[in-house]
């Protein structure tokens, strides 16, 4: 019995040196996996972008003309946002997303600008994306379908300026143009209004509507009774002037809240300006409907 058992210790003792044996010379375990999203979030990398001033100046293919502006990535901007939430940091900044004209100009001047691929204010042709620039160089383009985020992509934030091309080069002509601009989208975003009806003539049309001064007071107050915040930014404007007549018809980006609602809704226009001795007898006509109302 003594003898059996023995033998049993030893077979045990042998089985268990055995496998720590195999445990030691087995091979060791993969590290265990990352998503692709994991990858990309370890290696993104946030652009070293300076606050700084550019000035006046053409765009590369010397077509559009850019009023002097500021540019900036903010501290609290985040990487990977989506549209609107690099629209929102750019405007708690008091400014707003580059077109992609002023980006283009920024890029040229700060190289770090093209190291992270960026949203732009410029609606991308047939959908209901937007123009993305960057990500290598300063000549890289890409198109969004939607406004979803990605890892790697930005905002940067710019004064408001519109990309000007007049039937003249000079550059007080163009800053003219300019100067309409910033007084026509001011009054239509201080939600005022009597700052609309002070550059009227004594009849207009206005928004589609030809109205006298005090039927144009009435129809922009119903509208912020309906839509209690709206933002009209001008990106692109063809500007033509003669003295104290003139024109311009601009592609405006335009977003309104609904009374009683927490989600705004955006939507694209190419939209017509005429004055006559300074007066508006046209003023932000939508001629052309590029992006119908939907979400932001």
């Amino acid at each position: 019995m003594i003898h059996r058992a023995g033998a049993g210790l030893v077979a045990l003792a042998s089985s268990i040196l055995v496998c720590g044996c195999c445990k030691e010379n087995a091979a060791p375990e993969p590290p265990p996996t990352t998503t692709s999203s994991e990858t990309v979030a370890a290696t993104v990398v946030r652009p070293d972008i300076p606050e700084r001033a550019v000035p006046s100046s053409f765009t590369l293919d010397d077509d559009r003309w850019v009023k002097a502006f500021r540019f900036s990535f903010p501290t609290e901007a985040t990487m990977g946002a989506s549209f609107s939430e690099a629209r929102e940091a750019c405007l708690n900044n008091r400014l707003d997303l580059c077109t992609t004209d002023q980006w283009e100009i920024a890029c040229r001047a700060e190289p770090g600008v093209a190291k992270a691929e960026s949203w732009t204010i410029s609606p991308a042709a047939g959908s209901n994306g937007w123009e993305l620039r960057g990500g290598s160089t300063c000549s890289k383009k890409a198109t969004s379908t939607n406004g979803s985020p990605s890892p790697a992509r930005i905002g940067l934030c710019c004064e408001r300026r519109a990309s000007i091309h007049g039937d003249s080069r000079r550059e007080k002509v163009l800053e003219s143009g300019q100067v309409y601009v910033d007084i026509s989208e001011a009054a239509l975003n201080s939600a005022e209004p009597m700052r609309v009806v002070k550059l009227l003539a004594d009849r207009a049309k206005v928004h589609k509507n030809h109205l006298d001064k005090e039927g144009v007071r009435k129809d922009l107050e119903g509208d912020l009774q309906r839509w209690p915040k709206m933002d009209t930014r001008h990106t692109r404007c063809e500007y033509t002037s003669k003295g104290a007549d003139g024109s311009f018809t601009c592609e405006v980006v335009m977003t309104r809240l609904p009374a009683g609602k927490s989600e705004q809704e955006l939507a694209v226009f190419r939209s017509r300006y005429e004055f006559e001795q300074f007066k508006y007898t046209v003023f932000a006509d939508p001629i052309t409907i590029v992006r119908k109302w939907g979400p932001y």
